[in-house]
């Protein structure tokens, strides 16, 4: 849009070959450049001049191996919107968001969010509803909300009560997958797992959905495996998009797991998974938990919540308890989000200012702080493109959609040279983009 633009990413090719694969990238969008990198990486970037205007446009991308016909490859979607129209913060009113409900669509300008028994669908820049479907029976809520990382498909529950002959009541369990092509749905048949779905997980190139109590099961939610090990339902499971570890929280002594996992279909265990760390931040006082936390890309960080501690790096061996993050004194915490970039959203509250979101860069260090529209939000969401930052206020019945402040400064370093006494100085420039009009420079 005028004031919004992303036109550059960064995608790590794996592979779940023991061997080295020559890969390659291509699409027949001419609007896409595609740069293969060292240490298995892929620059995607968009050519304006090439791309329609006023449209959204969807392509995608073919990874192949070099001269293997064995090797099974993989197409990844892409989309540009392009329009000519100023991109502006929105609330949304008189809507009341469904539990786990709102999350931003994995590669189109879109966001999901689960009212009453509909899915409804709005454009994240214009936040225009695009589509509502009616999923589930009447006076039922839709939720539970899980997206496939590739943006095809979404899963989703809604619970039914029955009233039975004898006026006593019954629940029934509904579970949906939804087709986000067309956004027709099927009902799941008789599940086999015993937990409630967390999210989609990736092991050796294929995607799982893991339940509370680690359980790995299939798109229908046919049961898989279950970790025997795990003593406690995990309250959080991350998984760092890089790499192929697990982590997850529990109320256990040791709060924070890390697991790795193999896929073999010609076992009768066809997923086995590997405890490899336990860990509790230094800092963290006996009596004190960790509420929850995010991973970056690579799990070089942790971004958590807790009294004590909220920076823990990694470095594929130990742990490390950086203490808190910078922010302002006497603020609490209520949730922490990750972008793709790696940036580290922090929900927090701060006496005589109100709800804030507290952005951290990839060195965290604090960049920039969002003042809220004033109400409590109970979760956030972050588009695709790193741009619209999602607030869902339940207490208040909206949905917040607002542009995130994340600048991006050109590399030119400013050096001014004179004499004593001359007072003549040859001005120099320095270009800011991603930004609004409503910038201020200071010195």
């Amino acid at each position: 849009t005028v004031n919004i633009s992303s036109l550059e990413q960064t995608i790590k090719i794996k592979s779940n070959s023991a061997l080295p694969i020559d890969w390659q990238a291509s699409s027949s969008a001419t609007w896409l450049t595609l740069t293969k990198l060292d240490d298995g990486f892929l620059k995607v970037s968009v050519d304006l001049n090439a791309a329609p205007a006023d449209a959204l446009t969807n392509s995608e991308i073919l990874i192949s191996a070099v001269n293997n016909d064995v090797v099974i490859g993989s197409t990844l979607p892409v989309s540009l919107f392009r329009s000519d129209t100023q991109t502006e913060n929105k609330v949304l009113n008189d809507i009341t968001v469904n539990t786990d409900t709102m999350v931003s669509a994995p590669n189109a300008p879109y966001f999901y969010i689960g009212v009453a028994n509909e899915l409804r669908v709005y454009q994240q820049y214009s936040s225009d509803l695009i589509q509502s479907v009616i999923v589930s029976p009447e006076n039922t809520l839709l939720e539970q909300f899980i997206v496939h990382p590739d943006g095809s498909k979404l899963l989703a529950k809604a619970v039914e009560t029955i009233t039975n002959e004898d006026e006593t009541t019954s629940e029934i369990v509904h579970r949906y997958l939804i087709n986000l092509s067309d956004y027709s749905f099927t009902e799941i048949a008789e599940p086999t797992i015993d937990f409630e779905p967390s999210r989609y997980v990736q092991f050796s190139g294929r995607y799982f959905i893991v339940t509370q109590a680690l359980e790995f099961a299939d798109d229908n939610l046919q049961l898989i495996f279950r970790e025997p090990s795990l003593r406690n339902s995990a309250s959080t499971i991350e998984q760092p998009s890089d790499a192929e570890a697990l982590y997850t929280l529990d109320a256990s002594e040791m709060p924070i797991k890390r697991y790795t996992a193999q896929v073999n279909d010609f076992t009768q265990e066809k997923i086995i998974t590997t405890l490899t760390h336990e860990y509790k931040p230094e800092l963290l006082a006996e009596s004190e938990r960790v509420s929850s936390f995010v991973v970056n890309n690579n799990e070089t960080a942790i971004y958590a919540i807790s009294p004590t501690s909220e920076h823990i790096s990694f470095d594929g061996t130990l742990f490390t308890d950086n203490g808190l993050l910078a922010q302002a004194e006497g603020t609490t915490t209520l949730s922490v989000e990750k972008s793709k970039n790696n940036f580290a959203h922090y929900v927090r509250f701060e006496p005589g200012v109100g709800f804030t979101i507290d952005i951290y860069n990839q060195q965290a260090e604090l960049t920039s702080t969002i003042n809220t529209q004033g109400q409590q939000p109970t979760s956030i969401d972050i588009s695709a493109d790193d741009k619209r930052l999602l607030i869902n206020a339940t207490n208040s019945t909206q949905v917040e959609i607002v542009t995130l402040e994340q600048f991006e400064v050109s590399a030119t370093q400013l050096t001014f040279h004179t004499t004593f006494g001359n007072t003549s100085i040859a001005a120099q420039e320095v270009n800011i983009s991603g930004v609004s009009d409503s910038w201020l420079a200071t010195v």
